[in-house]
């Protein structure tokens, strides 16, 4: 379910992911600074998977407390909860429902991502899979390493999540640069080249001497427009 969080800027958060909770959440207990540590651990490495995270940990932490009521000391409980770690590591790996041979395979690569997908977007993971699959195995490079920064997730208005789609290249959104917003039977241009004025990513530093160099600083720009 959905929770309000109010931030301590008093800004408003509606979300049910348990990073995202925890993060806006001023924690002060020590045992709970550690859950909130262990679930942006999880967010960062993994990406998915906070909210089961933080609800075994709770349950472990609620275990604990039964059993140091009941006398156990807290070396024992760790030695134990060491053990019980150690055995789930060993079983997981003869648990697994569908293993992936080939990275590059989209029918097999789409079909293992929809069980991380419909944990977010129940109902829509068969359209999401297939676009994560198509833009994961495109961003792939010749070692079939992936690299998350070489995807890009573009939003615009007016549409609708069936009307999502992977391009191979680069989107950059525009606004109409005049008034006209319709026109019929238009003649459309299109170049090969840029026509905008140059602009460079280095970054400099002028010193202005006087009013006059400051007039004049913009108007090669300004000739050039």
């Amino acid at each position: 379910m959905n929770k309000i969080i109010v931030n301590h800027l008093e800004k408003i958060f509606v979300t049910s992911d348990a990073s995202t909770i925890t993060k806006e959440m001023e924690v002060h207990h020590p045992a709970a600074k550690l859950i909130v540590m262990a679930s942006n651990m999880q967010e960062t490495e993994v990406g998915d998977g906070t909210n089961f995270l933080i609800i075994l940990v709770g349950e472990l932490l609620k275990n604990a407390e039964n059993l140091i009521n009941m006398g156990l000391h807290t070396s024992d409980i760790i030695s134990g909860y060491e053990k019980g770690a150690k055995k789930a590591l060993e079983e997981i790996d003869t648990m697994s429902v569908k293993t992936v041979d080939n990275p590059m395979d989209f029918d097999s690569v789409a079909e293992v991502l929809k069980c991380a997908i419909s944990s977010k977007m129940y109902g829509d993971e068969d359209i999401m899979a297939d676009l994560a699959a198509e833009a994961c195995i495109g961003a792939c490079e010749n070692d079939n390493k992936f690299n998350v920064d070489n995807v890009r997730v573009l939003k615009i208005l007016g549409g609708s999540m069936n009307d999502s789609e992977v391009v191979k290249g680069m989107i950059a959104q525009r606004p109409v640069e005049t008034s006209v917003k319709h026109v019929t039977n238009a003649k459309i241009a299109v170049f090969n080249c840029p026509f905008d004025p140059q602009e460079s990513d280095t970054k400099g530093t002028v010193l202005l001497q006087n009013a006059a160099e400051l007039m004049n600083y913009t108007r090669s720009e300004e000739e050039l427009a």
